[in-house]
Protein backbone atom coordinates (compact mmCIF):
# COMPACT_ATOMS: atom_id res chain seq x y z
CA UNK A 1 0.00 0.00 0.00
CA UNK A 2 1.61 3.27 -1.11
CA UNK A 3 0.89 6.73 0.18
CA UNK A 4 1.33 10.20 -1.27
CA UNK A 5 3.69 11.07 1.57
CA UNK A 6 6.95 9.29 2.26
CA UNK A 7 7.32 7.27 5.45
CA UNK A 8 10.07 9.57 6.71
CA UNK A 9 7.97 12.69 6.07
CA UNK A 10 5.01 11.06 7.82
CA UNK A 11 7.20 10.15 10.81
CA UNK A 12 8.46 13.75 10.98
CA UNK A 13 4.88 15.04 10.85
CA UNK A 14 3.84 12.69 13.68
CA UNK A 15 6.82 13.70 15.82
CA UNK A 16 5.99 17.35 15.30
CA UNK A 17 2.32 16.84 16.17
CA UNK A 18 3.20 14.98 19.38
CA UNK A 19 5.80 17.56 20.33
CA UNK A 20 3.27 20.38 19.92
CA UNK A 21 0.75 18.63 22.19
CA UNK A 22 1.17 20.32 25.56
CA UNK A 23 -0.42 17.33 27.36
CA UNK A 24 2.46 15.02 26.45
CA UNK A 25 6.07 14.46 27.32
CA UNK A 26 7.19 12.92 24.04
CA UNK A 27 10.87 12.49 24.96
CA UNK A 28 10.62 8.69 25.24
CA UNK A 29 8.28 7.99 22.33
CA UNK A 30 9.88 6.31 19.33
CA UNK A 31 8.08 6.30 16.00
CA UNK A 32 8.66 4.17 12.95
CA UNK A 33 6.57 4.12 9.77
CA UNK A 34 6.35 1.45 7.08
CA UNK A 35 4.05 2.23 4.14
CA UNK A 36 1.76 4.31 6.35
CA UNK A 37 1.68 1.83 9.22
CA UNK A 38 2.94 3.52 12.39
CA UNK A 39 4.66 1.71 15.24
CA UNK A 40 4.85 3.49 18.58
CA UNK A 41 7.39 2.30 21.11
CA UNK A 42 8.68 3.70 24.37
CA UNK A 43 7.24 4.92 27.62
CA UNK A 44 4.68 7.50 28.68
CA UNK A 45 3.68 8.61 32.16
CA UNK A 46 0.10 7.35 32.30
CA UNK A 47 -2.45 5.25 30.46
CA UNK A 48 -4.25 8.44 29.48
CA UNK A 49 -1.06 9.67 27.77
CA UNK A 50 -0.95 6.42 25.82
CA UNK A 51 -4.49 7.06 24.58
CA UNK A 52 -3.75 10.72 23.76
CA UNK A 53 -0.79 9.66 21.60
CA UNK A 54 -2.93 7.04 19.81
CA UNK A 55 -5.68 9.57 19.15
CA UNK A 56 -3.26 12.21 17.92
CA UNK A 57 -1.60 9.81 15.49
CA UNK A 58 -4.93 8.44 14.20
CA UNK A 59 -5.93 11.95 13.11
CA UNK A 60 -2.92 12.43 10.82
CA UNK A 61 -3.55 12.08 7.08
CA UNK A 62 -1.53 9.23 5.61
CA UNK A 63 -1.66 6.97 8.68
CA UNK A 64 -3.19 3.62 7.68
CA UNK A 65 -2.78 1.82 10.99
CA UNK A 66 -1.06 1.92 14.35
CA UNK A 67 0.74 -0.60 16.50
CA UNK A 68 0.80 1.00 19.92
CA UNK A 69 3.52 -0.62 22.03
CA UNK A 70 3.77 2.30 24.45
CA UNK A 71 4.06 1.31 28.09
CA UNK A 72 3.37 3.33 31.21
CA UNK A 73 4.16 3.13 34.89
CA UNK A 74 1.31 2.79 37.32
CA UNK A 75 1.78 5.44 39.95
CA UNK A 76 1.14 3.87 43.29
CA UNK A 77 0.01 5.82 46.31
CA UNK A 78 2.72 6.30 48.92
CA UNK A 79 0.16 5.96 51.68
CA UNK A 80 -0.12 2.48 53.17
CA UNK A 81 -3.49 0.88 52.68
CA UNK A 82 -4.92 -1.06 55.57
CA UNK A 83 -7.17 -4.00 54.87
CA UNK A 84 -9.55 -5.08 57.61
Amino acid sequence: MKTCISDSALADHIKSALHQNSQLNDSDIHISVDEGWVSLDGRVGRETDRRVVQSCVEDILGVFGITNNLTFSRQLSKKPVSVS
